[in-house]
């Protein structure tokens, strides 16, 4: 607290969480340094002890290398983490001259947590700190404009779990990128080994995380508003063919996978030649994605998508069946997560049957699912003022297809009330952001074991050639940073760290050796005329050095500490009678747990 400023209404100083480091490249091993640490208000001119100044605490410290017989290595993972351990794919896919990706997108690059330092010599054993995704959920929808949305995160530190929120806004056009910040208490020392730096259980490393957050939605889930709107990354009215794909397998089998859809912006059609427009499965006569500007014209399609698209994220997800049209598993292949289920479209998956949407209250008020009665499900219709079309009370998906008669219309409302339905039933899925309609074939539900993929990305896909037009070559703009929404992927910084004494071997004493060699007459340890210092390193604790003259005559005895922090013991350059040593050659025998080894050293002195 500052009593300076807690006058006329200031408030008193607070710890704000800012981590610090400073690293001095000018100290000599072997030297005692005295510091002090001190905290003072950065706004002010001049700062004083008596005001705007924390009280300094002095403490020493001797810089020096360890002991040869103590151990300590550290092995450090760094980065996105699935269930199964760190994830290493790290290459953006290429887009083909069939508008198909080479491979699945790599994990999020939207998160980061880092330490102040990493300090192995006060750590044991194994730790981290990380920041998980936990969920996110939209909480206000303003049509036509903009979706308020609140992510929830686990940060695991020295401190233990602790869930933060970060509440923001995603405008239906090109808001900006901004990143969501904070720091904390991240890795606790270990106590014994922070007393031998003068240190004690209350101290903590510092550490910080950082969260890119793209505020619009162009480029997750409203891909033809962008290219109505010329977005970065888009060719104005010639990228038509944006969105996610289907197969069977691990990679995309159908070439030009989106070329089917009408544009509707432009053309204002009101037939389409196919609505297989998002992949092929087998068993599938139609995989179609109903989206805005594509497909669909109107306020309300973009407004479904606009509610969707925090939760779209640069992934490839896997969808496992079980019997009778159960989904047993929906799992994130890119981040190994797996992606829940939830009654409601959040970062989930989940199912919507046609007859669980009554005709009456849909928008257009027919038995057939259709791509309307997603304005239906849980998720937009909990919003009263949305204009997502739907006056029914909120559908919650299920997680089991129950094939029905469906049906499929271009450009306005209006045709999908007079459209012929299918040939065949089928049924809806929302995953993720993305919704889908599947006809299947002869209404039959995939077998037991099935498994479909589902490849999504985020930015921006021009060009190609089909029923929107002919745009030329493909090309493919990432346009913003892969967003963190995949519940259960951790951002991490793990260690393992192995600090402990070790037998004294043939190698460790081996390392031992003086500083300087030769020695003439002063070194640079030598602080003043009648100080002298010669520093062996790398001295195991508890080490004895005789020193001898090449005659065998015993100079001197020094004694390592069995606690000792460096591996420096230094010799003053004098014998057992305190005198200075004449010039010349001289021996060490260095015993150390029943390990003996001898050197040489060479002395050129002031005569006495």
């Amino acid at each position: 607290a500052d009593s300076a400023l807690t006058r006329e209404g200031f408030p008193q100083l607070a710890n704000n969480g800012v981590p610090f480091i400073y690293l001095d490249k000018d100290v000599r091993n072997g030297v005692r340094y005295f510091y002090a640490v001190t905290a003072f208000d950065v706004n002010s001119i001049r700062s004083a002890p008596s005001q705007l100044e924390s009280a300094k605490v002095s403490k020493s410290v001797v810089v020096g290398a360890p002991p040869s017989n103590v151990v300590n290595t550290a092995t450090i993972q760094q980065g996105m983490f699935g269930r199964t351990g760190l994830l290493t794919d790290a290459t953006v896919p290429t887009l083909g001259t069939d508008g198909r990706f080479s491979k699945k997108f790599p994990p999020s690059n939207s998160a980061t947590v880092s330490l102040a330092a990493f300090a192995p010599q006060l750590l044991k054993g194994s730790g981290e700190v990380s920041i998980r995704f936990d969920s996110a959920q939209v909480t206000a929808v303003t049509a036509a404009s903009s979706v308020g949305v609140t992510d929830w995160y686990t940060i695991t530190s020295a401190a233990g779990a602790s869930v933060v929120s970060r509440a923001y806004v995603k405008s239906g056009t090109a808001g900006a990128t901004f990143a969501v910040t904070g720091t904390f208490d991240a890795v606790a020392p270990d106590a014994q080994l922070a007393a031998q730096y003068g240190g004690d259980a209350s101290f903590k490393i510092p550490g910080a995380f950082s969260v890119s957050v793209g505020g619009g939605a162009y480029w997750t889930g409203i891909a033809g508003r962008g290219c109505a709107n010329a977005a970065s990354g888009f060719r104005s009215g010639q990228c038509y063919y944006n969105g996610p794909r289907w197969f069977n397998g691990d990679q995309e089998t159908k070439a030009n996978p989106r070329t089917v859809s009408p544009a509707v912006q432009l053309t204002g059609l009101s037939t389409a030649a196919s609505f297989a427009n998002a992949g092929e499965l087998a068993g599938v006569v139609a995989a179609h994605n109903p989206d805005s500007y594509g497909y669909l014209n109107g306020v309300a399609t973009r407004d479904i998508e606009l509610y969707m698209s925090p939760f779209v994220t640069a992934a490839d997800y896997r969808l496992y069946w079980g019997a009778a049209g159960r989904v047993d598993s929906v799992v994130d292949l890119t981040h190994n997560t797996r992606v829940p289920f939830d009654a409601r479209a959040v970062n989930s998956w989940g199912i919507l049957n046609g007859a669980d949407v009554p005709a009456a209250g849909s928008q257009d008020l027919r038995a057939e699912l259709t791509a309307t009665d997603f304005g239906c499900m849980r998720g937009p219709r909990d919003f009263a003022a949305s204009t997502f079309g739907c006056t029914n009370a909120a559908v919650p998906l299920v997680n089991t297809a129950v094939p029905g008669p469906v049906a499929f219309f271009v450009n306005a409302v209006a045709n999908s009330r007079t459209v012929a339905p299918a040939s065949s039933n089928g049924f809806g899925l929302y995953i993720k952001g993305r919704i889908f309609i599947f006809q299947l074939t002869g209404g039959a539900v995939p077998a037991a074991g099935t498994q479909w993929t589902m490849r999504d990305y985020t930015g921006a896909v021009s060009g190609g050639a089909g029923a929107g037009g002919d745009f030329g070559a493909y090309a493919y703009t990432p346009a913003i940073a892969r967003p963190f929404n995949a519940p259960g992927a951790a951002q991490k910084f793990a260690f393992n760290v192995l600090n402990e004494k070790a037998a004294v071997d043939d190698a460790a004493l081996a390392r031992v050796h003086t500083v300087p060699d030769p020695y003439y007459v002063t070194s640079a340890f030598d602080r003043q005329v009648a100080s002298k210092v010669i520093d062996f390193v790398n001295v195991p604790t508890g080490a004895r050095i005789r020193i001898y003259t090449t005659s065998g005559v015993l100079v001197r005895i020094l004694d390592a500490d069995p606690a000792a922090v460096t591996g420096t013991l230094t010799w003053d350059v004098r014998n057992r009678s305190n005198q200075y040593v004449a010039s010349g050659v001289y021996f060490y025998h260095i015993e150390a747990e029943g390990k003996t080894r001898v050197g040489r050293m060479t002395i050129v002195n002031f005569a006495q």
